[in-house]
Parts: C-alpha cells; sequence; structure tokens
C-alpha cells in the first residue's frame, strides 16, 4: 500500500511539475512570438490538426540558426535541420529588407499566403512553392521555435523550427 501511495504521489508531482512548467513556458514568451504561434494555431485549426506547443529548445536551436544568417546579410538558406539532440527538425525561414517593415508575424502570414498555390495531395519531390504552408500545418508536427535576428542593414530574418519535421515526401500534410 506504502509503495503505491509514494507511486502515485510521484506521478501527481510529475503532473503538476509538468503542466506547470509548460505554463511558465508559454507565459514567458515574447508577445511576437507569441502571436506567430498563436497564427499558426489558426492556421492549424482551419484544416483540423492539433495545437502546436512552444519549445523553448527550439527556439533556441532557430535563434542560433537566425542570428548566423544575419551575420551573413541577406543571404538565407537551411540550416542541417539537426537539433543538438539528434532529432530532425521542419524549418522555415523568413528574410524582409526593412525590420520597420516586417515582423514575425509577416513572416507567418507570407508562410500562410502559400496556400493559394496549394492542390491537396501528397507531398512530391517537385517543388511547388507550397513547402512553408504545409510545414505550418503538418499533422503530426507538434512543437514549434521562434528566432530573430537583425542584418547589419536592418533587415530582419525569421526562423521557426518545427518537430517533427513535415514535408515528408508521399504523404498527405493534413
Amino acid at each position: 500500500m506504502l509503495l503505491m501511495k509514494s507511486i502515485l504521489i510521484f506521478f501527481f508531482f510529475q503532473y503538476f511539475l509538468f503542466f506547470n512548467l509548460s505554463a511558465q513556458e508559454t507565459a514567458k514568451l515574447p508577445p511576437a512570438y507569441q502571436q506567430v504561434l498563436d497564427h499558426h494555431n489558426k492556421i492549424r485549426k482551419l484544416v483540423r490538426v492539433p495545437p502546436l506547443q512552444y519549445s523553448a529548445s527550439l527556439s533556441a536551436y532557430a535563434q542560433q540558426w537566425a542570428e548566423h544568417l544575419a551575420s551573413r546579410g541577406s543571404r538565407i538558406y537551411h540550416s542541417d535541420c539537426m537539433h543538438p539532440d539528434g532529432r530532425s527538425l521542419g524549418e522555415n525561414i523568413f528574410w524582409g529588407s526593412s525590420s520597420d517593415a516586417y515582423s514575425p508575424l509577416d513572416a507567418s502570414g507570407s508562410w500562410y499566403e502559400e496556400k493559394q498555390q496549394y492542390r491537396f495531395g501528397p507531398i512530391s519531390n517537385v517543388s511547388d512553392g507550397t513547402g512553408h504552408y504545409t510545414q505550418m500545418v503538418w499533422k503530426d508536427t507538434r512543437e514549434m521555435g521562434l528566432g530573430v535576428a537583425y542584418t547589419k542593414k536592418g533587415g530582419i530574418i525569421v526562423v521557426a523550427s518545427y518537430y517533427p519535421a513535415g514535408n515528408v515526401i508521399g504523404q498527405l500534410p493534413y
């Protein structure tokens, strides 16, 4: 009986700790990050897939990559999309010529605009210009992180990292 009580107390503590930390992590989000997460989840709701959770770990990865790209100017390219813990990640990148004219929410909006070209069907190896959108709504993706950096010339770079990665060839996004 004592063992059973100990197990129940352990699981209750783990449950409380998990949900308490999750709420604290979300509460610490900068407003711009919260706007992007909310925008993603609004879009995901339209196609009936579960909402994304914010990940501090993925944000750290995205931030590091955004800073790397910003240090190189306006040339953007994908990272190796491998988290330091070995997980394969999805990634969306946005560059805006002026941080006065563009925000992280504009990045999310530009990725969503690709929906206009998307014709529902399995992902193929032929780029149809909709990969940012399909990553946003990928049904199996559960976590998202965001990084924002500024170039020396005043541009903005926004990197979103996703886990698990989407855009799996032969699969439907939702």
